[in-house]
């Protein structure tokens, strides 16, 4: 006889998925479920056949749909850091750090979205575009950390943000996150602090 009802440990080998994912799904509360105590929590065999169907159209058209949504998005991107940041490096920022001396740590490490050296100066500039401009703090504390790397071998660092949609970039202070330049437009947030631009 086979058992209508099915327990997490039976019910992720029914559906082929980690037992995590499950707990994860139900918790979410994204696929059907009958929760007996506290602890206990049933799967009934024909709830999981008809998730499955319903899911498998859906998941399809919201693949679909994402990859509009990032395409879109990225060319976006794409398009703001050639206008932004023209004649600006987009890869091999890690290269051209060794080839200056400079040794990263796993907590300094950045990709920026752009990059410029200026030996003259011996100031590197990071280009960081976005939708709205998040630095994260965590974000935030690599570029210190960078800068910190950085000023051991007698370089220093610029970091220019700005939104996709923004016509300038706003130098950040790297040292305190305020805005380094008055004069900018549009919205940009700097370690979660978040400065008004006059338009």
């Amino acid at each position: 006889m086979t058992a209508r009802y099915l327990n997490y440990k039976n019910a992720a080998a029914y559906l082929d998925m980690p037992e995590g994912t499950l707990r994860t799904l139900v918790f979410k509360r994204k696929i059907p479920h009958s929760r007996i105590g506290p602890r206990m929590v049933r799967f009934e065999l024909a709830d999981l056949d008809a998730w499955i169907a319903a899911n498998k159209v859906a998941q399809a058209e919201r693949e679909a749909a994402e990859r509009r949504g990032n395409l879109a998005a990225s060319e976006a991107h794409e398009h703001a850091i050639q206008r932004l940041a023209p004649g600006a490096a987009r890869k091999g920022f890690k290269q051209a750090l060794s080839e200056r001396g400079v040794e990263l740590l796993r907590e300094s490490f950045v990709v920026p979205d752009a990059f410029a050296f200026d030996e003259a100066t011996r100031c590197v500039t990071i280009y960081e575009i976005e939708v709205d401009h998040p630095v994260s703090d965590r974000k935030f504390a690599r570029l210190r950390a960078l800068s910190d790397a950085l000023g051991t071998v007698g370089w220093s660092l610029r970091l220019l943000v700005a939104a996709a949609s923004s016509s300038e970039l706003t130098e950040i202070d790297i040292e305190t996150g305020a805005l380094a330049v008055s004069e900018t437009r549009g919205l940009v947030t700097a370690n979660h602090v978040r400065f008004e631009m006059p338009e």
